[in-house]
């Protein structure tokens, strides 16, 4: 007997008499047929899943790069702002108490290395 139950079901569709297998193979077929198409469905749900993961991936790869490019453009506001109004203070500390100022943690990665 075979492991795969859509060819067990159609099997069991052969009954002795014939008006029990007419109906037992009907039942047993729409059943065989409604696993196929299930079977089916599960495969495009496969598929999609895999597409929206792909597509999750590259929109956090893209949000990822328009979170650096903006911090970079923080840091680079904060330091202008330090050497055009503290010139005489150390601009890179002046520049982080500004971004402390604003709630802005851009140079934390600059921090953690």
């Amino acid at each position: 007997m075979t492991d795969d139950i859509v060819d067990r079901l159609r099997a069991a569709g052969e009954c002795p008499t014939p008006l029990r297998a007419y109906l037992a193979r009907s039942v047993v077929m729409q059943a065989a047929d409604e696993i196929e198409r299930l079977r089916a469905d599960v495969m495009c749900l496969k598929h999609q899943n895999a597409e929206f993961v792909r597509s999750l991936t590259m929109a956090q790869d893209e949000r990822n790069t328009a979170v650096a490019e903006r911090d970079e453009a923080r840091c680079d506001a904060c330091m202008t702002w330090a050497w055009m109004y503290r010139p005489s203070e150390n601009a890179e500390t002046e520049a982080r108490k500004e971004a402390k100022r604003r709630g802005w943690d851009c140079f934390k990665k600059e921090e953690e290395q």
